[in-house]
């Protein structure tokens, strides 16, 4: 085989792998839109009683959403996340509202810095109030959901 029959061959098998990326298929790269879902915290292990639950929505990279957050023996009730979700980082200020249920515990506010690791997963640090920063992870209620259900 000839030098130029070489080079033809490995420009024609260069140009067919280029070309045989499907583009209809969605990228592999998590991006902004993909925020939008259920997500609840993954503990690993289920523990009844306790549960943190975010429904987010994602419009122009705007993140707004509603939750649910419960602990076994303490306090409950509704979580307000507002925020921003730009390329895979997310930026969310989450209002704890407690259940009117429990007297005398006042709203409280934390700060979520986070990337959207995977399509189905968000790793970030949770940074609420007199408690020390914590390392949270959430994943999508229903694992390969379509982005906006």
């Amino acid at each position: 085989m000839t030098n130029r029959n070489r080079l033809t061959l490995i420009g024609s098998l260069l140009l067919a792998t280029a070309c045989s990326h499907d583009t209809t298929q969605p990228s592999e790269k998590p991006g902004p839109s993909d925020v939008t879902g259920s997500w609840t915290e993954n503990l690993g292990v289920t523990i009844p009683g306790v549960q943190f639950l975010l429904a987010l929505r994602d419009s122009a990279s705007i993140v707004t959403g509603t939750g649910t957050w419960e602990n076994e023996a303490g306090p409950s009730g509704f979580l307000v996340p507002t925020g921003t979700a730009i390329a895979d980082s997310i930026h969310l200020r989450i209002i704890y509202v407690p259940s009117p249920t429990f007297v005398g515990v006042k709203p409280d506010t934390a700060q979520l810095d986070a990337v959207l690791t995977t399509r189905d997963r968000i790793d970030g640090t949770l940074h609420r109030g007199s408690f020390p920063p914590s390392s949270i992870q959430l994943v999508r209620v229903k694992a390969g959901d379509p982005a906006g259900s």
